[in-house]
């Protein structure tokens, strides 16, 4: 659980810097996953371990939050492929 909080860190991290807008969608995906290995908890019953985790958050915010870079991107792209001849 440590190991891939850390890691997700890293990943936040360089997310940020990188360009374009395929790092928002990248962004609000790793601070999901980071805010579910928090709030971790495992149990374990003989040879299972039980995962669970809860996060509070506007699945429609972060939804729009994630697409709108792409949708936006999208559009700039249709106006600038050339039209049916």
């Amino acid at each position: 659980m440590t190991l891939g909080r850390n890691l997700l860190d890293k990943l936040g991290d360089q997310i940020v810097k990188a360009p374009g807008d395929t790092a928002q969608i990248a962004l609000v995906l790793s601070d999901l996953a980071g805010t579910l290995l928090k709030q971790a908890k495992l149990t374990a019953e003989g040879k299972t371990v039980h995962w669970q985790s809860e996060a509070e958050l506007d699945v429609a915010d972060t939804g729009i939050s994630a697409l709108v870079p792409a949708v936006m991107a999208a559009r700039e792209a249709a106006k600038r492929a050339p039209g049916p001849e």
